[in-house]
């Protein structure tokens, strides 16, 4: 039978891991935050310079 610092040092390690998977995990949706609103930001972007496009229309 594990002796009461073993335990007590495994009980901290996974209170220290459930607050490091809860950080990346935060982190994880800041970064697809991010990425979403780059990429309507391109979207954006894109559709203005098709709005810009000195081309005459084909007829």
């Amino acid at each position: 039978m594990p002796d009461q610092s073993a335990h007590s040092l495994l009980d901290d390690l996974d209170t220290r891991q459930d607050a490091i998977l809860l950080q990346l995990d935060e982190l994880n949706e800041q970064v697809e935050r991010l990425l979403k609103q780059h990429t309507i930001g391109l979207r954006v972007v894109g559709d203005q310079q098709d709005d810009q496009d000195p081309r005459p229309a084909a007829a």
